[in-house]
């Protein structure tokens, strides 16, 4: 799979954490933090029980700053909200990668291994932004607060930010909970999520990372959800791949044996 693919479309597994646990008061969430991501989330469609939901997209990835890439067929399958599969064909060459509850794995042409990073734990339902919304309000373990306004493509836009606070203590509960934080940006006018920024971090060395933001646009009524059907990643300010959704659907009865990795 060529590195843009792999950037855009899958997630690794996270190093071992320390077992012991902190009795933490409930995380921090600021009050218009919480109304816009609330009121996005309304606009959008994911008023649903995401756990309980499984989706699948197909859609279509080329790769503007690697031109000698192939364009690959994509389809993205996820179970609730920790279960997600991404399956690809690029060049006549299939790959997969899965994410399942935290950690991930890749099947190649010597068959599945285990995903080597630090993504895969706070791995989020990017490529369906209302059901992200609605996964991280339901979390008890989220903070969130307000940035401020900002301008995202010539749109006013909220900047807002939302983390998981991880229960673990000393130095790998505080790398976990820095790892998982997540920015949105929600236009004023719309609730659309416009841009998703976060880091990704280094496959050989957890501690070191770069930015990865998601820009939405193509915002289209499908299944009851909004569903941005033109997505474009952007990795350390390039843009490495652009998805081009085909197809969206929801409750199709996904079994648990697609997300085994093996």
């Amino acid at each position: 799979m060529p590195f843009p693919l792999r950037l855009a479309c899958c997630a690794f597994t996270l190093f071992a954490a320390c077992p012991v646990a902190l009795s933490q008061s409930p995380p921090p969430r600021d009050p218009q933090a919480i109304a816009v991501l609330a009121q996005s989330r309304a606009v959008m469609g994911s008023a649903v029980a995401v756990a309980a939901l499984d989706t699948v997209v197909q859609g279509n990835i080329t790769f503007p700053g690697d031109p000698s890439a192939p364009a690959a067929a994509v389809t993205i399958k996820a179970k609730g909200t920790e279960m997600m599969r991404w399956e690809s064909i690029a060049g006549g060459r299939a790959t997969a990668t899965v994410v399942n509850r935290g950690r991930s794995a890749r099947l190649t042409e010597r068959g599945w291994h285990t995903g080597p990073s630090a993504n895969s734990r706070h791995k989020r339902i990017e490529h369906l932004p209302a059901l992200l919304l609605a996964a991280e309000l339901a979390r008890s373990d989220v903070t969130a607060s307000y940035a401020g306004m900002e301008t995202i493509e010539g749109r006013s836009a909220h900047h807002l930010r939302v983390g998981r606070v991880s229960s673990l203590e000393g130095e790998v509960g505080e790398q976990l909970t820095k790892a998982s934080e997540l920015n949105l940006f929600v236009d004023a006018q719309t609730f659309f999520v416009l841009k998703i920024a976060y880091i990704h971090f280094s496959e050989t060395d957890h501690r070191r990372g770069l930015p990865m933001e998601v820009h939405y646009s193509d915002y289209r009524l499908t299944g009851g959800h909004w569903i941005p059907f033109r997505q474009t990643v952007v990795f350390n300010g390039n843009t490495i791949s652009q998805l081009q959704l085909t197809s969206f659907a929801a409750n199709v009865g996904l079994a648990d044996s697609e997300f085994a990795g093996r």
